[in-house]
């Protein structure tokens, strides 16, 4: 089931990249920076708006379906405020507007959300974020503290960098092609 998910994932990208790179990604980039103006150069809102949920429609259903078969089972239960809140802080850490960011992003919040897990375990910050909850909020809620640190990453990253790890990625390497300079 690996190989599937990574084969249809790998297609989605290309396919993603390849559409953003034609003449429909350049509406779509259009519209996001202003529909006023991109109006005003021809561009069809109604049917590029269309085609942008088509495509994002197309893209979620493919990747919930991948995700039953990943479970074995579908309930609307699993679909909590608690994920939409990763997905799109996922999203916002890698990075809006690029698929690139979106992976990056992904790959970066599923190594947090698996760290995070066991941030009561480290030798130092454990005992002091146990400290924390029980002065500050409920004894349970140390579990919960994962989703605290998950939002203050969110935080941090929308003010001190809105691009996201992909902004990051492009000053790095526009440093790195200056660097005798």
């Amino acid at each position: 089931l690996y190989y599937v998910i990574i084969s249809v994932t790998i297609i989605a990208v290309i396919v993603t990249r390849n559409i953003l790179k034609s003449r429909i990604g350049r509406a779509f980039q259009a519209i996001r920076d202003s529909d006023i103006a991109a109006e005003a150069i021809g561009i069809n809102l109604t049917k590029y708006k269309l085609y942008s949920f088509g495509l994002s429609a197309m893209l979620a259903g493919v990747s919930g379906s991948l995700w039953a078969l990943y479970i074995g089972f579908i309930n609307p239960t699993l679909f909590t405020f608690i994920l939409s809140i990763t997905l799109l802080a996922t999203i916002v850490l890698g990075g809006l507007g690029s698929v690139t960011g979106s992976i990056m992003g992904a790959v970066v919040m599923t190594f947090l959300t698996i760290q995070l897990q066991n941030v009561v375990d480290i030798p130092l910050i454990g005992p002091a974020i146990k400290a924390f909850s029980e002065a500050f909020m409920n004894p349970s809620g140390v579990s919960n503290i994962s989703w605290v640190l998950t939002g203050l990453i969110l935080i941090l990253v929308v003010l001190f960098e809105p691009l996201g790890l992909y902004g990051l990625w492009i000053r790095t390497k526009i440093y790195w092609k200056r660097w005798p300079f």
